[in-house]
């Protein structure tokens, strides 16, 4: 091991997990594999630290296999937890996944994804990962692995063949999405076969929400357990009925990639903010389309209160200054940082055709859901009056920012930990082939919360 590639001391979103006692027996050496976590600062990465920490927190070890260049992810890690590059020293720095190519490969350019090209396209792009995470997992001997997301599902499945040691594919985001889009990981369609196909292997799997389970075939759907995020935020609570202009402030938070579709909040701001000239937006987060929003905010003329503030370390105090919480997602897997704002006491707006969102926002109740639908599809018109309902209404901000933290109990660490601990557990028992969701999922599930 490469005493440089175990990260210690970092101090992004340091979180401590309520302890979750292990059992008298011993527990197993559980290893996690994601493609891309040093310095990403994305929701999945977040949560894989998060997992981790919870298991090494119940003394369990654990191992994080990666496929970048050796460096720190963005988010904390407990000392005990190790983190690994399998990548070779001479092999170039991997392209980005999960982002939106400019439109579908054609022409000559697509040749190459038509059977039988597409599979020898596949392997040439796959193989170095897949050989090398088999060699480190076959020399470490994990009891069991956990994947993260499709772009390391396929590969550690095809990796574990024929090793004995169980995977657990944990998927993060909308399986329609994820499995059904060319845009979405890699456009080649023999992947998208793979990324279905091959969860036949797997020991188990997890998702989000039990809406997103329901997406799947039934045989896969036996061996499903519904884990959401756990939700951590520290600091001052957010005070949304406040006088105070300085916290007149709708805060965003979020990756700038096309599904944020960050380009409807800046056209519903640019019909409000003449109203309310002491009111600003301030986006945090990172992303391929940076340039492009910049530009659109220019366009739209709302440059002077639509600010881009880059990725933060310490967004818990940005809620606090905040009033109101923004997500103009067209697609959500979970919504972490929706859930991490409401239990912070913002009030939060989103959309009602929201995967993700529409989970955790319940209209009236915690925030507001603006329904594209009753404006014939004009998404900023029916973003920019739910967002003036909360800008004109401070009482109505105060009540519906009261009502979240409750309304987030069901993501609290402890319950949470106590979900990934079990899984582990029956995992390590030999009983996945049969990974019943009531198991873990029936306390971490929101339908109840959600009035269903």
């Amino acid at each position: 091991m490469n005493p440089a590639d175990t990260l210690t001391g970092v101090t992004h979103l340091a979180h401590r997990w309520p302890v979750v006692s292990p059992s008298d027996a011993a527990l197993p050496h559980v290893a996690f594999v994601i493609r891309t976590v040093v310095g990403r600062a994305g929701g999945a990465e977040k949560v894989l630290c998060n997992v981790a920490n919870a298991l090494a927190d119940a003394g369990i070890p654990v191992t994080i296999y990666h496929a970048d260049p050796p460096g720190r992810p963005f988010f904390e890690l407990r000392r005990s937890v190790h983190v690994l590059s399998v990548r070779p020293k001479d092999r170039p720095k991997l392209p980005e996944t999960g982002s939106a190519p400019r439109g579908a490969p054609k022409g000559r350019a697509a040749l190459k994804y038509r059977f039988p090209a597409s599979f020898f396209t596949w392997w040439r792009q796959h193989r170095w990962f897949i050989k090398a995470l088999r060699s480190f997992l076959r020399a470490h001997r994990p009891r069991l692995v956990i994947a993260f997301q499709p772009s390391a599902t396929t590969d550690t499945l095809i990796a574990c063949m024929g090793t004995g040691i169980p995977v657990v594919a944990s998927l993060h985001n909308v399986p329609e999405h994820d499995f059904t889009k060319w845009e979405r990981w890699d456009a080649n369609p023999f992947d998208r076969f793979l990324r279905l196909h091959a969860l036949r292997m797997a020991a188990g799997i997890t998702v989000l929400l039990p809406e997103f389970r329901d997406w799947f075939p039934p045989s896969l759907q036996k061996r499903m357990t519904v884990l959401p995020n756990a939700v951590f935020v520290s600091g001052e609570m957010a005070r949304p009925a406040e006088p105070d202009p300085q916290r007149n402030m709708i805060i965003v938070v979020g990756r700038l990639s096309p599904a944020k579709d960050h380009a409807t909040l800046i056209q519903a701001w640019a019909r409000l903010h003449r109203a309310y000239p002491d009111w600003q937006i301030e986006l945090y987060g990172n992303g391929p389309l940076r340039k492009q929003i910049e530009a659109q905010i220019a366009e739209a003329g709302v440059a002077s209160s639509f600010h881009l503030k880059g990725e933060s370390d310490d967004v818990m105090s940005h809620y606090a200054r905040a009033k109101i919480f923004c997500m103009p997602s067209r697609f959500e897997g979970f919504g972490l940082v929706t859930a991490e704002a409401l239990l912070k006491g913002l009030p939060a707006v989103g959309f009602a055709d929201c995967p993700g969102t529409n989970s955790l926002i319940v209209h009236g109740s915690n925030g507001l859901l603006a329904d594209p639908a009753q404006y014939g599809g004009d998404r900023a018109q029916a973003l920019a009056d739910a967002l003036e309902v909360l800008l004109k209404n401070p009482e109505l901000r105060a009540l519906l920012g009261a009502a979240g933290p409750a309304s987030m109990a069901a993501f609290a660490p402890g319950v949470v930990a106590a979900g990934w601990l079990d899984l582990v557990r029956r995992a390590d028992a030999r009983q996945t082939e049969d990974l019943p969701a009531s198991a873990s999922g029936n306390h971490l599930e929101p339908a109840s919360r959600r009035g269903e």
